[in-house]
């Protein structure tokens, strides 16, 4: 039974990091209005939602496992505290720290009626900061196929570089309306 949770915990957790990228690529996307006043505009957007939430789900099966399987010793603190695990606390203290960057984007998104755009994009960005500290947590705490392992993250890495190069390169034609917008106001 070990063996199938261990093997649940790792699959779900490259899972989720795929997910992961594919939502960021998609992010990227359409807040570089990819594609701006076009059907296709569409597209990015209800895949970023998609991917993002089927990361989720990926991702709390991956922490029940990582918990519940037992190989390694990871209590339930340390899924939401970093650094508190015994094993290895430095990458699964960044998995913790990604999870709870998660959370916070997760829940400002839930919640973003209720909150000014400007509240909510400070959050939302930070998805730019989860993103390589989940690439890191997935490289430092591989403890099957290291080289799979690496593949995936490396691969992660490619599509992520060029997705922020991309949107970074792109202008941004919000940029004037919010700086003319009060920081508390409500769209």
């Amino acid at each position: 039974m070990n063996e199938i949770l261990w093997g649940i915990c790792r699959s779900t957790g490259l899972i989720a990091l795929v997910l992961l990228t594919a939502a960021l690529v998609c992010g990227a996307l359409v807040s570089g209005r990819a594609g701006r006043g076009t059907a296709v505009s569409l597209l990015p957007a209800g895949l970023h939602r998609s991917f993002s939430l089927m990361a989720v789900a990926f991702l709390v099966a991956h922490i029940v496992s990582a918990v519940v399987e037992g190989y390694v010793a990871i209590g339930w603190l340390a899924t939401v505290v970093p650094f508190v695990s015994d094993w290895n606390p430095l990458g699964v203290g960044l998995g913790t720290l990604a999870v709870d960057l998660l959370v916070a984007v997760t829940l400002t998104t839930a919640f973003r009626h209720r909150l000014s755009p400007r509240a909510w994009r400070a959050v939302h960005l930070s998805a730019y900061a989860l993103w390589p500290i989940a690439l890191i947590h997935t490289v430092a705490t591989s403890t099957v196929d290291v080289g799979l392992a690496w593949t995936v993250a490396a691969l992660c890495s490619a599509a992520g570089a060029a997705a922020l190069v991309w949107r970074v390169r792109q202008p941004d034609p919000d940029a004037a309306v919010r700086r003319l917008t009060p920081s508390d106001s409500w769209r």
